[in-house]
């Protein structure tokens, strides 16, 4: 029997249309998946391929609230080192729509995306090592690490409060959020569009198509990722717990800067830094929102 050695890729893209024939609105959403198979010998065919490899869809096969229609086998390489077995792309291939009288009615569009920034790295991320001179001086280095981005367009009823944005924008989630934990999910951005649509009556109404942004953040040395961490150095430190704080000054009259640790003392030259951190990003319930995968009820989770 031949077998699905991976998924190769997907893709899964949508449209609104509105249908001025009937006032109806309706969502057509269509899916195509590309599975990696290996064959059973160099006498497969493609009609072989599809019926014997355990796990494919077969043309009625609902998936994400689509449903199959075709599926088609490309023979990709055969080997010559012993096996008799091939590689296969085999493609399936999906669609559906969806109709209603209303347009708000009708599942949200959603797509993940990504992007990049730059974090300076302080340590070597296989062995732990400092990012520094072996005189112990820091290096400059950044690494470029990955947003998740989660996109949410639906069409909702007019009129949009622009209070919304003002509430939401830059704050980040207080309760989990797509599977994200508290904190780990920045509000980035919301949009609205105004759209006017005659209704079978032929009645004109405002609707909003609103799309939000979210992006998650991950790191594994903390629990608060969107939190600022800075460096803890200044001109001034505490000597000891009585006395106020003080500056350094060098023999010529000038101010030095030195490294402080959590407390505000200062630390020798050779030591570690201390960062501190900062909450830039105040908390905000998103449920409130109706955006979680269960009140969105999308046939995209």
């Amino acid at each position: 029997m031949a077998r699905i050695a991976s998924i190769q890729g997907g893709g899964l893209s949508g449209d609104h249309t509105l249908q001025q024939e009937n006032g109806t609105f309706s969502l057509n959403r269509t899916m195509e998946i590309v599975y990696t198979v290996w064959g059973n010998s160099e006498l497969d065919t493609p009609d072989t391929i599809i019926r014997t490899t355990a796990g494919l869809p077969t043309p009625g096969t609902s998936m994400y609230g689509l449903y199959c229609k075709k599926v088609s086998a490309k023979r990709e390489k055969a080997f010559a080192n012993g096996t008799t077995a091939g590689l296969w792309s085999v493609t399936a291939t999906f669609d559906g729509e969806i109709e209603s009288l209303e347009p708000t009615e009708l599942p949200p569009e959603i797509s993940w995306s990504s992007e990049t920034y730059e974090e300076v790295l302080r340590e070597d991320v296989e062995d732990g090592k400092k990012v520094q001179t072996k005189c112990g001086e820091p290096l400059i280095l950044t690494k470029q690490q990955i947003l998740p981005t989660l996109t949410i367009k639906r069409t909702e009823n007019a009129p949009f409060d622009p209070n919304t944005i003002l509430d939401y924008t830059n704050t980040i989630n207080e309760k989990t959020f797509w599977g994200a934990p508290a904190g780990h999910a920045l509000m980035a951005g919301i949009n609205a569009t105004y759209k006017q649509v005659e209704t079978p009556e032929g009645e004109k109404k405002w609707y909003v198509d609103v799309t939000y942004v979210i992006k998650f953040k991950q790191d594994p040395k903390t629990q608060h990722p969107w939190r600022a961490r800075v460096l803890h150095w200044g001109t001034k430190f505490f000597k000891n717990a009585v006395d106020e704080a003080q500056c350094l000054i060098d023999g010529s009259g000038n101010v030095s800067g030195v490294k402080l640790d959590q407390n505000g003392f200062r630390l020798a030259d050779n030591a570690e830094p201390v960062y501190l951190e900062f909450n830039v990003y105040p908390k905000k319930d998103f449920g409130s929102l109706e955006l979680n995968p269960d009140q969105l009820g999308s046939v995209f989770v």
